[in-house]
């Protein structure tokens, strides 16, 4: 069976949303899908953004999403890559990207006593071509950080950190070392908009008690020992998704703490 008869499978199957949460189950098809996002064939890309889109209209489907190592990175990457070549592809990536960012976030409590990994947004003041590479090395640097993401035309920072470090001493390094401040997103609840919180001037706790906030943060489903990757969305962009791909064949040893 071809890639496209394979991925037009998929596809008719994630079309079912009764049956979604059961096929997320082993994350198989998702997983596919997002490995060949870096194919150069339109109609491969097309067919993958098909089934992320069908996965992603349910609700039920986004924690799952998230919180799996590999699938909004690439989704995310993609976007990067496509943003001056394909618009449409370029529209639809982030389509993607923006329903599972804006989904129902976790609340700062359970984020502090649950023993899993943690997706944060945060916006990165001041960030451009100049001090990049200084803000890679110092996050490939800091313990606790299992992948990142940087967009550097929206300065946004996509970081995914174990439970071992906290999002507040995260920013704090990052400033410490590169003198860029972070803000971390969060969702106005009565709104639905994205607001900026300035750990640095307010605290964690500053906004963390009003109900009329939450964390633009996502759990991570699995707590496997092993050795972290990280890696920037622009040397994603350079090679492709084969740093995703080399990530998910070694799922179980390859990139957790």
């Amino acid at each position: 069976m071809s890639i496209v008869e394979t991925l037009n499978s998929f596809k008719t199957l994630s079309e079912n949303k009764s049956m979604q949460l059961d096929l997320l189950k082993d994350k198989k098809i998702v997983l596919y899908a997002a490995t060949l996002l870096d194919n150069d064939d339109t109609e491969v890309l097309n067919l993958c953004l098909d089934i992320l889109e069908n996965f992603a209209e349910n609700e039920e489907t986004h924690a799952i999403l998230l919180s799996t190592f590999g699938i909004y990175e690439s989704v995310e990457s993609l976007s990067i890559h496509m943003r001056d070549k394909d618009k449409n592809i370029f529209q639809r990536a982030v389509g993607i990207a923006e329903k599972l960012r804006n989904s129902t976030t976790n609340s700062h409590k359970k984020l502090k006593h649950t023993k899993r990994q943690h997706v944060f947004f945060l916006h990165v003041e001041g960030l451009n071509g100049e001090n990049l590479l200084n803000l890679e090395e110092i996050l490939v640097k800091i313990k606790g950080i299992v992948s990142f993401l940087i967009d550097i035309e929206l300065k946004r920072l996509t970081v995914r950190i174990c439970q071992r470090l906290e999002i507040r001493e995260l920013v704090n390094k990052i400033y410490s070392k590169t003198n860029l401040n972070c803000s971390i997103l969060v969702r106005n609840n009565k709104t639905g908009l994205e607001e900026r919180v300035d750990l640095l001037s307010t605290g964690v706790d500053a906004y963390c008690t009003d109900p009329s906030k939450s964390y633009l943060a996502f759990p991570e489903d699995y707590s496997h020992g092993g050795k972290a990757i990280a890696e920037s969305a622009r040397k994603i962009v350079q090679s492709g998704n084969n740093v995703i791909k080399s990530m998910v064949n070694f799922w179980n040893d390859a990139f957790y703490w």
